[in-house]
């Protein structure tokens, strides 16, 4: 009787535990296109890796989802999921055989993203797929409305995308401002979470993040029931029991900045005083040696320029 009493009273503290949790933290929805945003550092893409891997535990708890014909895979335009190595020889020269991702006792492999899938010049390979693409205006920027590519190629491809993969694959769209995502593409969410903060609790495998539901449909604003109203100004947060950043590097990006060769010589003014005032007066485009990385030569970078001059100027 006594053991019985003792099951009875953990399991009423089990349940008030977990109701105060759900009402304090509070798990962004998970939608077929998802828009992310947030500034440096406040736990946009963690918090996306977070919710990728939620969504994978959540289609493969209790064993395969009946409806998948394969096993998800994830494609991202940053290195994503724990290294592979086929023999001690290719983990001593840092060479994987794949990456990978794991939920429970599955491997979900993880590839690199090929714009030609958002283009529609090449298809996905299966239904079952996650992709997560970081700094998304670089892709598609509202202020790329003239280029068909995107009014036409990417925004079908995102206009039907849940069509093409049968209800199952799902985009995650991350960027520093949801505004400079292309509208068309941007309006196809009807929410973007906007990051505010990320905290890890110490040693602790805990991370909390806080964010905010903003609205981005014209029509859902003009919904007046209380059930779909949502104050854009409220912090909400939750919780993930474990560690995002052991799945991706937060600083990938680092090693682009190494091709630049001229490094800034320290100076200083011997007094408080200054007659100049600090300006940008340079209007021809300037080549930035970083751009090796993304393949980009002086001459493709300048004549690039005066293509799109043409262009607008025809387009006007």
């Amino acid at each position: 009787m006594m053991y019985f009493v003792l099951i009875i009273l953990l399991l009423v503290i089990l349940i008030i535990i977990l109701k105060v949790i759900r009402h304090f933290f509070h798990h962004p929805r998970i939608n077929y296109i998802n828009i992310v945003s947030g500034a440096n550092g406040t736990g946009k893409t963690s918090s996306t890796m977070c919710q990728t891997i939620s969504l994978l535990r959540k289609l493969y708890f209790l064993g395969k989802d009946r409806k998948q014909e394969n096993d998800y895979i994830v494609l991202s335009n940053f290195p994503v999921g724990l290294p592979h190595y086929a023999s001690k020889e290719d983990k001593k020269k840092g060479i994987p055989d794949y990456r990978y991702l794991r939920i429970w006792n599955h491997k979900i492999k993880c590839y690199d993203l090929n714009l030609n899938i958002f283009t529609q010049l090449e298809k996905l390979p299966q239904n079952e797929v996650i992709i997560l693409c970081d700094e998304f205006s670089k892709i598609a920027s509202q202020f790329d409305y003239n280029n068909p590519v995107i009014s036409n190629n990417m925004d079908d491809f995102f206009g039907y995308f849940r069509h093409y993969t049968k209800g199952k694959g799902y985009i995650f769209a991350i960027d520093q401002c949801s505004s400079n995502i292309f509208f068309q593409i941007r309006r196809r969410s009807e929410y973007c979470y906007n990051m505010v903060s990320c905290k890890k609790l110490l040693l602790l495998p805990i991370t909390i993040f806080e964010y905010r539901k903003i609205l981005l449909s014209d029509e859902v604003q003009n919904i007046t029931e209380v059930k779909d109203t949502t104050d854009e100004n409220e912090i909400k947060r939750f919780i993930f029991f474990s560690n995002p950043f052991k799945w991706y590097d937060s600083y990938c990006y680092s090693e682009r900045y190494q091709y630049i060769t001229h490094v800034m010589q320290l100076m200083f003014r011997p007094t408080f005083k200054r007659n100049s005032v600090m300006k940008l007066i340079q209007r021809t485009p300037l080549y930035y040696e970083n751009l090796k990385g993304d393949n980009i030569t002086e001459d493709d970078y300048l004549k690039s320029f005066e293509k799109e001059k043409r262009r607008n100027k025809n387009y006007n």
